[in-house]
């Protein structure tokens, strides 16, 4: 009688982690993107669709934020604001 209370108390723990588990969010990852000029350009589509093969779904459990800008000049408030956000990868396209 006793071994069978010990079997139900481990698979109800089991059980109550596995739960647990599912109902923890995922994590998203955000991620910086610089762009001198439009943001319209294929880097910018070959960014996206190389992370989404690699796992990475924007809305899912990524976060793009884009910022494209004509000039340098432009950027030196945004890398603060980068700077501030701290995110997990950032990355400049330009020319």
């Amino acid at each position: 009688m006793q071994g069978k209370f010990i079997i139900w108390l481990l698979a109800t723990f089991l059980l109550a982690g596995t739960s647990f588990a599912q109902a923890q969010q995922l994590k998203v990852y955000h991620v910086g993107v610089l762009v001198v000029g439009s943001a319209d350009i294929p880097q910018i589509m070959g960014l996206r669709d190389g992370l989404r093969e690699l796992g990475y779904i924007q809305g899912k459990n990524l976060a793009l934020d884009i910022s494209a800008k004509d000039t340098y000049e432009e950027y030196r408030p945004l890398v603060k604001s980068y700077k501030e956000k701290k995110p997990d990868l950032l990355v400049t396209i330009g020319g």
